[in-house]
């Protein structure tokens, strides 16, 4: 583990320091590092990282799921393909094979178009 100060960048103005915060927030952290006895406090650290990381892709492998990974060969999740994960490019679909999805706001779901 490598814990440092997170200091504001003066070149980038006063909310530096809070996009300082939440860029070091981005990456994986265990419960271990935050989780106290104290549940009030556990409640807002976690509450502060849900709002931190909220429309971020976190991925990791750990353990078997990275040796499994590795003798797959996978692609990265960020920027792999993961569609054609064996090499051979899928045919494009037919019009019976395609489904569209809409999102309602009203009804709060999806339509199937």
């Amino acid at each position: 583990m490598n814990v440092e100060a997170v200091r504001a960048n003066k070149s980038k103005g006063k909310a530096s320091l809070l996009a300082s915060a939440q860029e070091t927030a981005k990456y994986q952290v265990k419960s271990a590092d935050y989780m106290t006895d104290d549940d009030n406090r556990n409640q807002q650290v976690i509450d502060d990282l849900e709002q931190a990381l909220a429309g971020t892709r976190q991925i990791g492998y750990g353990g078997l799921l990275k040796q499994i990974k590795q003798q797959l060969k996978l692609d990265d999740a960020d920027n792999g393909d993961l569609v054609n994960v064996d090499g051979d490019k899928l045919p494009e679909p037919t019009e019976a094979e395609l489904i569209v999805a809409k999102w309602d706001q009203q009804r709060k779901n999806y339509l199937i178009w």
